[in-house]
């Protein structure tokens, strides 16, 4: 957990958090190792969840082209407040990793559990 809390803190989205808050966060990440090759995401779906890359990097690609090289601290996805938009490339993992997510659902949870840091969050996410 010490490792996942550093990396959020470390993070531009999660700087201004205060460390407890990030703990009531922490609680409803969920984590996942990729492997090389591995598609963490795919054009054309659509999710509701973000991604923070814990371990490791992905390539995000959009054909045969490489928009970005992502890596520890950096974040994915997208959390849609309203509506979810397809997404406009593949992210593709370039070696062994780990990620976590934090779903759509996850933050409805947090707003009823966590309001202030549920309000802290979503100000961020809207204004990132």
């Amino acid at each position: 957990m010490k490792k996942l809390e550093k990396v959020l803190l470390s993070t531009e989205l999660f700087g201004s958090f205060y460390t407890e808050e990030i703990k009531e966060i922490i609680h409803y990440l969920s984590l996942h190792r990729f492997l090389p090759g591995q598609a963490l995401m795919r054009k054309g779906t659509s999710g509701n969840y973000l991604g923070i890359i814990l371990d490791g990097t992905v390539q995000v690609i959009d054909d045969e082209t490489i928009l970005a090289t992502c890596s520890t601290g950096d974040i994915l996805g997208e959390m849609s407040l309203i509506q979810s938009e397809p997404r406009n490339a593949d992210v593709i993992a370039n070696n062994e990793g780990e990620i976590a997510i934090l779903a759509f659902e996850d933050l409805e949870v947090i707003k009823h559990t966590h309001p202030a840091t549920a309000v802290k969050l979503i100000q961020v996410l809207t204004t990132s």
